[in-house]
């Protein structure tokens, strides 16, 4: 029975081009989302999770994409010299088939996803040093009588 070997630069392109559309989607929302007191005291939404969730996803997913671009690139350096030496698209590569990489990338991406929905760690330590970078108060302090909990500061 033959071996399959892990394709490491197969997983790095697809666990960057995975990420890519993920902050695709996540900035659109954001972009139309409200901007602070008006989304925490409308208690604003999209599909299922808070503007606050949305920012931590898209930070989330922006790290994972610059994770995965350090590796590609250094994976890929000759590629990318002789492309722009040559100045050509006759490096253009093939169409991946779905295979054990995929899986992989797709299953990173969804412990991104869950894990900064629910907040579990190292995740929340992102969003939480983010928050404190900002100089936001604590997320579960409503900022003023009658506003939902989990609010954070936008700005």
């Amino acid at each position: 029975m033959e071996r399959i070997r892990f394709q490491g630069r197969t997983t790095t392109t697809l666990l960057m081009l995975s990420s890519f559309v993920l902050l695709a989607i996540s900035g659109a929302i954001l972009f139309f989302a409200p901007r602070g007191q008006l989304a925490n005291a409308s208690g604003w939404q999209a599909s299922g999770l808070t503007r606050w969730q949305w920012e931590d996803l898209h930070v989330c997913f922006a790290l994972l994409m610059l994770a995965a671009a350090v590796p590609h690139v250094w994976m890929n350096r000759r590629a990318l010299v002789n492309h722009i030496k040559l100045r050509t698209s006759a490096l253009a590569p093939r169409l991946l088939p779905v295979r054990f990489e995929a899986l992989v990338a797709v299953a990173l991406c969804l412990m991104v996803l869950i894990g900064s929905i629910c907040r579990a760690p190292p995740f929340n330590l992102i969003a939480d040093l983010r928050a404190e970078m900002r100089g936001a108060p604590s997320p579960t302090a409503p900022p003023f009588a009658g506003a939902r909990q989990g609010w954070r500061s936008s700005d």
